[in-house]
């Protein structure tokens, strides 16, 4: 199943991604080592394919987390394999296993990252990577997302805007993807 999804996904999804945190800074205001850690999330997003698609976030998550040779600290895994495991499904809630053990400020980086990466792997949703670049403009209650080259897939667009919830609520913004 794993070799079925490649490489491809993971870079595009972590190319958008680190487009988009760089780019809506001032709404989520993360710090570079944030940035560090979503790019790493992105890369590892879909390792739980390797058992197949049904809650394959989740899966992701725990080999992150289990996987002593990646070279991250033990509370860096966790908040990497936590950004990863809500790149799909439900929203991040305190019950949840492992985010319902970690500090406000901590719970609250690992949504805003989510989001972006849930967004991300959304615009990329074909796995075709048809996206070259992505530019980020913001105002009061929008943000847009606009996309080159001009023909995404209709598949892509709307899975992106799906996946956008997150980061919508996050926000307070709507989201509007063009080209």
């Amino acid at each position: 199943m794993l070799s079925s999804i490649g490489k491809k996904h993971p870079k595009q999804v972590a190319m958008l991604s680190e487009k988009i945190f760089i780019q809506l800074r001032n709404i989520h205001c993360l710090k570079d080592k944030e940035l560090g850690w979503l790019k790493h999330a992105a890369l590892l997003h879909d390792i739980g394919w390797i058992n197949g698609r049904n809650k394959h976030h989740k899966r992701s998550r725990d080999m992150i987390i289990k996987c002593p040779y990646l070279p991250f600290t033990k509370d860096e895994r966790l908040i990497i394999a936590l950004i990863a495991r809500y790149h799909r499904g439900k929203m991040p809630q305190d019950n949840h296993k492992y985010f319902k053990n970690l500090n406000k400020e901590l719970k609250n980086k690992i949504c805003w990252l989510a989001g972006i990466l849930k967004l991300a792997d959304g615009l990329d949703r074909t796995h075709l990577g048809i996206i070259k670049d992505i530019k980020c403009t913001f105002t009061k209650n929008i943000i847009v997302l606009n996309l080159t080259p001009k023909n995404i897939p209709t598949e892509d667009r709307i899975a992106g805007l799906k996946k956008a919830d997150l980061f919508k609520k996050l926000s307070g913004k709507r989201i509007v993807i063009t080209n």
